[in-house]
């Protein structure tokens, strides 16, 4: 007997983007407000159409108007309000076109806030896409 076929799950737009998820809840902000200024976990289209991720937006590395960016996803722990990758290398942008669109990206956490070997979730989570006119 043939074994029936999955249906992938249905794609619609989001209408939030999670921020944070972590044992102590979920925390999401509106899609409408979240278009026009990135934040640390978003993604950055390149000319050629690889993805980088965000770090981190006007702090540390950067000044306030620009944002210091993984040339490519790397691998994501998502913690509320910050993102730490491991990967590289790093640039450093000036960014101010708003996105239009989001995409699917891949971050990780402890899911029990137990850290160790194994213990780890990942999961993805849609994520706004601002594309830049340059090669990383």
């Amino acid at each position: 007997m043939p074994r029936p076929q999955q249906q992938a799950p249905p794609t619609t737009p989001p209408t939030h983007i999670i921020e944070y998820v972590g044992g102590d809840g979920v925390e999401s902000s509106p899609l409408s407000g979240r278009l026009a200024q990135p934040r640390p976990g978003d993604l950055i289209e390149w000319a050629d159409g690889t993805l980088g991720r965000i770090w981190e937006v006007g702090t540390g590395h950067c000044e306030p108007d620009q944002v210091h960016v993984c040339n490519s996803l790397g691998s994501a722990f998502l913690g509320r309000g910050y993102v730490s990758i491991s990967g590289g290398p790093f640039t450093i942008l000036q960014l101010g076109a708003a996105t239009r669109r989001c995409a699917l990206s891949c971050f990780w956490n402890w899911g029990d806030n137990s850290s160790g070997a194994g213990m780890d979730v990942e999961y993805w989570l849609a994520r706004p896409v601002f594309h830049v006119d340059r090669l990383p």
